[in-house]
């Protein structure tokens, strides 16, 4: 049988010309068929590593209860609570852990010193095409940075930020408008108040700046917000004030060229609970320009300007 196959594939004496081109083909042919079945094999392979090791973090996240180090010889950062220790011991970069219910979300926030590092970096600092969500260079903790930013992969197998992409859906919304976002000094719940679309190489001047960690003056903070609402896929009854504290959630999303989603939440102030009221299906956000050219639709006017 391994004879008989041999011959079929390489070439012997006596094999015709149109034998030789077809065991060409058929070698070729199989040569292709070997690499992508380990292609295959090697993405699945990663995939469920991954999956495996973010869901052993997320175990040993939801088993530790709080206590705040405050003891000037710890070797942990004064403040750090304790269900974050052994994660520090991993990996000194940790900042905090994100979770939205109803998705696979569930994952330690880390920070570098650049947006780079993360990207195909896991949190055992391992090459990982799937990275860990990281927190923007520019933010800091404890107090906090007016908007935090926390950016993650969109991952065809459902990991990292992918589910972020159910916030299109209203109805979804609905199910889960509380993001968790606890950083290494404390807890924190987030109420959703945009879901919006934007890109981040148009021409001209199309491009909207939502990756500010501080804003100049309550005037830049409340035009900010209200350019953000603009571009909601979800009008929500959540509302923002002036010294409110964001969370932002960016992703890659891929209907059209650059494209970032961006899920934005404030933080839920002091004995207010967790209701967020009403929220409805938004029949004009604004998208950028290159999106109407994709799918057709006309841009929305408003009354009054809007910062780009």
């Amino acid at each position: 049988m391994i004879k008989r196959f041999l011959s079929s594939v390489f070439n012997i004496k006596g094999d015709s010309k149109g034998q030789i081109i077809r065991k060409i083909v058929a070698f070729v042919a199989f040569i292709v068929l070997v690499v992508s079945i380990i292609q295959i094999a090697s993405y699945y392979s990663q995939s469920i590593a991954n999956s495996h090791s973010n869901s052993n973090l997320a175990i040993s996240s939801s088993t530790v209860s709080e206590v705040s180090s405050s003891v000037s010889q710890s070797p942990y950062p004064a403040g750090m609570i304790s269900k974050f220790y052994s994660f520090f011991d991993i990996n000194k970069d940790i900042r905090g852990w994100v979770k939205i219910p109803n998705t696979n979300i569930d994952y330690p926030v880390v920070q570098y010193t650049d947006n780079a590092y993360y990207l195909k970096k896991d949190f055992y600092n391992k090459d990982n095409k799937y990275g860990v969500p990281f927190l923007d260079s520019q933010n800091a903790l404890n107090p906090n940075s007016q908007n935090l930013i926390i950016y993650g992969h969109n991952m065809n197998d459902d990991q990292m930020f992918h589910e972020l992409i159910k916030y299109k859906d209203v109805n979804f919304y609905k199910t889960s408008p509380i993001i968790s976002f606890d950083t290494i000094y404390g807890s924190f719940s987030w109420k959703i108040f945009a879901v919006f679309i934007t890109n981040t190489d148009a021409k001209g001047n199309d491009t909207f700046q939502y990756r500010y960690t501080g804003f100049g003056s309550s005037e830049q903070f409340m035009s900010f917000i209200a350019d953000v609402k603009k571009r909601s896929i979800v009008s929500t009854a959540v509302d923002v004030q002036i010294d409110d504290k964001l969370l932002t959630l960016s992703t890659c999303a891929y209907d059209i060229d650059n494209e970032r989603f961006v899920v934005m939440a404030r933080q839920v102030r002091d004995g207010e609970d967790l209701n967020v009221g009403t929220a409805v299906k938004n029949p004009k956000p604004l998208y950028p320009d290159i999106w109407y050219k994709v799918n057709g639709g006309t841009k929305p006017t408003f009354t009054s300007s809007s910062s780009k």
